[in-house]
């Protein structure tokens, strides 16, 4: 004889479930997808910054440390909202470049190996890479090496988009820092080894023919120190009379006064 303890176990897999009114069975089968999350608030972003004579902010508000940090984002938007945003703070405020281009040449240089086929891109950078580009010789003469660095390897990339950018960029740098380029070998070997490989465009691409004579002006010799002057003049000593019209200022600004030459 089965017994009522027996019995309620053997049919408890059966139990009909009985359920309130209203309330509907969850399903068995099915995932549970809902998510739990805490509002978080930063108080330090909160903080409206001010402008500053020290600290200028940009047309949304950013310092240029913070245009130097997004410089470097993944997003191309982002990147190109931060070459626009610093090269608008250079341009109003000029006097920056000097004191901040140590950390203005590596963020900026780099994105010169890694533009692609974006012309909108391309042409912000170059405006930008142009207004770092007046900065005076002897304060470029610091970074100009890891300038170089970055453009020489964009001149040597697989893309040819990237090539030709690099050359447009090069062109400018050659006729802004005439006297660096000339001391810097590395670039004089590097431009004619690329002159000689299968990565330099056609002769018939545009400004390439360009580029190229602005690479032979800066190692010309002629066109080094001294303008050429083919002026004839007299001088009577005795008499203290000097005939011909010549300008010694102009011929002898950069020469010491007191270095005679004898011939």
């Amino acid at each position: 004889m089965v017994t009522k303890k027996a019995r309620d176990r053997k049919n408890a897999d059966f139990k009909k479930v009985k359920l309130r009114v209203g309330r509907k069975l969850k399903k068995t089968n099915t995932t549970d997808t809902t998510v739990q999350v805490k509002k978080v608030v930063l108080l330090s972003q909160l903080n409206e910054k001010l402008e500053t004579a020290d600290q200028p902010l940009s047309f949304r508000g950013l310092s240029l440390d913070d245009l130097c940090k997004q410089l470097g984002h993944f997003n191309q938007n982002i990147r190109k909202d931060a070459i626009i945003g610093t090269k608008q703070l250079l341009t109003s405020r000029p006097d920056l470049i000097k004191v901040h281009l140590r950390t203005l040449i590596p963020s900026i240089a780099r994105l010169i190996s890694s533009s692609n086929n974006n012309p909108s891109l391309n042409a912000h950078l170059r405006a930008l890479l142009n207004v770092i580009c007046t900065v005076p010789s002897y304060c470029m003469s610091v970074h100009f090496k890891l300038f170089m660095a970055h453009v020489l390897r964009a001149l040597s990339h697989m893309e040819l988009s990237v090539r030709n950018f690099s050359l447009s960029i090069l062109s400018t740098i050659m006729s802004s820092y005439r006297d660096l380029c000339r001391n810097d070998m590395e670039l004089f070997t590097s431009f004619v080894k690329f002159l000689n490989s299968s990565k330099k465009p056609a002769w018939n691409a545009p400004r390439f023919l360009e580029i190229i004579k602005v690479f032979l002006n800066v190692y010309d010799i002629r066109t080094s120190y001294y303008k050429p002057a083919c002026n004839e003049f007299k001088l009577a000593v005795g008499e203290g009379v000097m005939t011909g019209h010549i300008n010694m200022v102009d011929i002898y600004s950069k020469i010491n006064i007191y270095l005679f030459i004898y011939y």
